[in-house]
C-alpha cells in the first residue's frame, strides 16, 4: 500500500518544481485530502514501482527469448490463445505443446514445412 509511504522516510532530498506543476499538484492534493508532500510521495511511489514492474517485465522477456532460441521451440499463438479462452470458459484444457518456432515461422510464411500439429 502507497498511501502513508512517506511516514517511513528518514532522508531529506529539495526537488524544484515548474509553478505550473506545483499549482497542479496542490489543487490535486487538496482535492485527495493529501497534502503536496504527501501526494508528491504517493506519486513517485506508484512511479518507481511501476518503472520496476516495466524492468521485470523486460527482463522475464529477454530470458523466454533465450529460451526459445536456445531451444527452437515455442507456442503457437492461435493454439495459446485456444488454451487462454477455454481456462477462462472455466474449462480445464490440455496445455498447448511447444513447437519447432522455426516450422511454425516457414508455416506462417507460406514456405513448406514439416506439418505440425496438436
Amino acid at each position: 500500500m502507497l498511501t502513508n509511504y512517506w511516514r517511513k522516510a528518514d532522508v531529506r532530498t529539495s526537488l524544484k518544481l515548474p509553478d505550473d506543476l506545483k499549482r497542479r499538484i496542490a489543487k490535486l492534493a487538496a482535492s485527495s485530502g493529501q497534502t503536496p508532500h504527501a501526494f508528491m510521495i504517493d506519486a513517485l511511489a506508484r512511479e518507481a514501482e511501476r518503472s520496476e514492474l516495466r524492468q521485470r517485465f523486460a527482463a522475464e522477456a529477454a530470458e523466454s527469448e533465450r529460451e526459445a532460441l536456445g531451444s527452437g521451440k515455442a507456442h503457437s499463438l492461435a493454439a495459446t490463445f485456444d488454451y487462454l479462452a477455454k481456462r477462462v470458459a472455466g474449462k480445464n484444457p490440455r496445455r498447448p505443446r511447444a513447437r519447432s518456432w522455426r516450422a511454425l515461422t516457414r508455416q506462417s510464411h507460406g514456405r513448406s514445412s514439416p506439418s505440425v500439429s496438436d
